[in-house]
């Protein structure tokens, strides 16, 4: 059983997010019915896929969704490594509109979780100006079904994502300077779609 190293994600709950009603948001998430029946305490979350030129980045949003969620929940998040995926037979139906339960179950069993989150980059652009979208979803294991989705849209032409940007980034990179300015994050579509991984995070 392989995961990936899960002790940063503690360094990136300093200054998690304590006020951020007052700004538009950009990202909207939607509960079950009965999601409060479903314990959860581990709950894995595998590497973003769909609108992705390499695997890398793939773990880079992994990596921005874990650290963001494991400030406000309770559960063991447990980012899940390609390698571990990549052993099961079924991973490719974990792609969003192609979840197959007993995958889910499959995992549940091999890595003892109660629920696994599966994301989505539906929308990658640079021109004329960064955009990112992406959907995710919290599959509980004893079922299969998504208990929690969420979806971001994050635009550099729209004065919401602007302010949410800023907000974000002086909660969590404040002592790295202009090298983290939002104007940086502004101009790449690759930063600005770790910025939607962690607002998605932030709603669960």
């Amino acid at each position: 059983m392989k995961f990936i190293a899960t002790l940063a994600l503690a360094f990136a709950c300093v200054g998690c997010a304590s006020s951020r009603a007052d700004l538009e948001p950009i990202a909207r998430a939607r509960i079950a019915s009965d999601y409060g029946s479903y314990e959860l305490r581990r709950v894995g979350v595998a590497p973003f896929e769909g609108l992705l030129a390499e695997r890398e980045h793939g773990k880079a949003l992994q990596a921005a969704f874990a650290a963001e969620l494991a400030c406000g929940v309770e559960f063991e998040v447990v980012p899940l490594d390609l390698d571990d995926l990549e052993e099961t037979a079924r991973h490719d139906t974990l792609r969003r509109g192609r979840t197959d339960p007993q995958a889910i179950l499959e995992l549940a069993r091999r890595y003892r979780l109660d629920g696994v989150v599966v994301g989505t980059v539906v929308e990658l652009s640079s021109w004329p100006h960064a955009r990112a979208g992406i959907e995710v979803d919290l599959l509980a294991t004893e079922t299969g079904m998504a208990i929690w989705s969420a979806r971001v849209h994050a635009d550099a032409a729209r004065q919401a994502t602007r302010e949410r940007l800023e907000r974000w980034l002086l909660e969590t990179r404040k002592d790295h300077g202009e090298t983290e300015g939002a104007d940086v994050w502004l101009l790449s579509s690759r930063r600005l779609v770790e910025f939607a991984a962690a607002q998605a995070a932030a709603l669960l």
